[in-house]
């Protein structure tokens, strides 16, 4: 997957899109299903399509073609496409920026010679790498369940907790030695909302308007 975003036709089509190129170009790699979504003049995002399961709804369906007597349990899944990076212009030169979900398979392949980037590579902060964690669909799909609880989003540790009226708050693991939670979800306003706390609002504003946060993004 992200070997993608180092092709040459990739970079090409990004590169040109840039200049008088559509909001979004699909790409097929592989089996996969790809876009270059141009979310600002200054930035084109490489998205991978994901489909995620998201409960379990305890209802047993027949499926039969199995085998005589045989049921099977319904699932719920929401596909939505994911950065995994993105392309800017820096003096007519196109750079690419991984986010940190990808950047040990991107280490993986440049070892191992899988791949050999031929533009320059950033990557971002850890705080803009949080963010992108705590407001991504995967930690959204978690806050909706109204718990506790511990996962990793963007390859990062996190950790969900309830408030007393009721909001998950997101925090990063104790192992970061960060105080304090970084997003609010509110679950309970109608409608919903998402809130950085204030030390982290103006990177949240740059990156809202990167799209490079999938809480509140569209399913597919």
């Amino acid at each position: 997957m992200t070997s993608v975003l180092f092709l040459k036709e990739t970079i090409e089509k990004a590169k040109n899109q840039f200049k008088n190129g559509p909001e979004i170009i699909p790409l097929e790699v592989s089996d996969m299903t790809f876009r270059l979504f141009k979310a600002t003049d200054f930035n084109v995002n490489l998205e991978a399509l994901i489909e995620m399961r998201i409960e379990n709804t305890g209802e047993e369906i027949d499926v039969s073609a199995l085998g005589k007597g045989v049921k099977g349990t319904m699932h719920k899944f929401v596909m939505f496409f994911k950065p995994i990076g993105f392309y800017t212009l820096n003096d007519g030169n196109i750079e690419i920026t991984i986010v940190n979900e990808y950047e040990k398979e991107m280490n993986f392949l440049i070892e191992n010679k899988k791949i050999t980037p031929s533009v320059k590579v950033n990557k971002l902060s850890f705080r803009e790498n949080a963010l992108i964690g705590a407001f991504s669909k995967e930690t959204r799909l978690e806050a909706f369940k109204n718990i506790d609880r511990s996962f990793i989003s963007n390859g990062l540790m996190l950790d969900i907790y309830m408030t007393n009226v009721g909001y998950p708050e997101v925090f990063l693991d104790d192992k970061y030695e960060v105080e304090g939670a970084i997003a609010i979800y509110r679950l309970h306003d109608k409608p919903w909302g998402i809130d950085p706390v204030v030390n982290y609002k103006e990177i949240f504003d740059k990156l809202w308007s990167m799209k490079l946060l999938t809480a509140a993004g569209k399913d597919v």
